[in-house]
């Protein structure tokens, strides 16, 4: 809506290679590889998943329009994240 169009999310490696650890210290190299395989951009679920620094910009200038157009009253919790969209690319957590 209002000109966003997502571009997806990417796995957090990072993230993925802490939930694959072995009790050893190491982890699981091909866990880790089949979770990238198989992740398909969610916004939705609380992977850890990162949104890129084009995408987050896109998306405030998204909400930037719907909250000309009254969507939203002034001082919301929507005009923070606006600007915290601006600053870049962010991970869902």
């Amino acid at each position: 809506m209002h000109g966003w169009k997502p571009m997806g999310t990417t796995p957090n490696r990072d993230y993925l290679k802490k939930r694959a650890r072995n009790p050893d210290g190491g982890f699981d190299r091909k866990m880790v590889e089949y979770e990238i395989e198989r992740w398909n951009g969610s916004y939705i679920q609380n992977e850890r998943q990162m949104v890129s620094w084009a995408d987050a910009l896109n998306l405030s200038f998204a909400l930037e329009e719907a909250f000309k157009e009254g969507e939203w009253e002034s001082g919301s919790t929507v005009h923070s994240f606006i600007l915290f969209c601006k600053r870049g690319g962010f991970s869902i957590e």
